[in-house]
């Protein structure tokens, strides 16, 4: 059981670490007409830093040029990056990237053999990614907007506090202060006189009340005692006169 994770480590270091050799155009080699277009044959496959292109030919009749992707565009021989002729032609894929080849005989370029493939980074390494930029600072919140709702001060000591205003409701009256409110002096209360009585006049009450006036038959007896006091005192007098004279 452990050594189960040491072989499986030494069985992939060994599978990456060792390079791969393709033969280009296989059976037919390097020639004008391959069994397979030799750029579909390189999209099927997947080519590493340090795999080996076999390119086999007949040497003296035709040649490999590497170049760059203008001159493989364009069939261009006159400035090949490297130039091979011996007729069988190892190429190390020493770099990841594209890779351009084209043939070194009259015409064969423009008639297709050429071939182009592209190298994928080393087995267990990524490219470096750009740094991130740092974050900018965030502009500061705007300060708080000032408040919509009423505010309302205390008054003084001593003078009423008016209730807030609801909703919708009638406004409430302002409150009145107690020094300045004055009473209604209250009226002295009168006795009517005959005349007020019979015509039914009214008189006020101390509270500013209006006193409902007496009826006919509280005023006679009134009037009666009136009269006899005053018969009565009439009489006095005259006896009184009588005795002196």
């Amino acid at each position: 059981m452990n050594f189960k994770i040491p072989l499986f480590l030494l069985f992939v270091l060994v599978s990456t670490s060792q390079a791969l050799k393709f033969d280009i155009g296989r059976t037919a080699g390097w020639s004008l007409n391959p069994p397979e277009n030799y750029n579909q044959w390189s999209r099927r496959n997947r080519f590493l830093v340090n795999d080996i292109l076999v390119f086999k030919y007949n040497k003296g009749s035709d040649s490999v040029l590497e170049v760059n992707k203008e001159a493989y565009d364009k069939c261009n021989k006159t400035n090949p990056i490297n130039k091979f002729e011996d007729g069988n032609t190892e190429f190390t894929l020493d770099r990841s990237g594209p890779f351009y080849f084209i043939s070194g005989n009259d015409k064969n370029c423009e008639k297709g053999q050429k071939l182009t493939l592209v190298v994928i980074s080393p087995r267990g390494h990524t490219p470096k990614s750009a740094p991130s930029p740092s974050p900018s600072l965030s502009a500061s919140p705007p300060a708080n907007p000032p408040s919509l709702s009423p505010s309302f001060s205390m008054p003084p000591a001593g003078e009423p506090t008016a209730p807030p205003p609801t909703a919708g409701g009638p406004p409430a009256p302002s409150p009145i202060s107690p020094s300045t409110e004055a009473s209604p002096p209250s009226p002295s209360p009168t006795i009517p006189a005959d005349g007020a009585a019979a015509s039914g006049a009214q008189s006020l009450a101390p509270g500013g009340a209006a006193v409902p006036p007496a009826s006919s038959n509280s005023i006679a007896p009134l009037r009666s005692l009136v009269y006899s006091v005053a018969v009565v005192v009439g009489a006095v007098f005259l006896c009184y006169g009588n005795i002196l004279g």
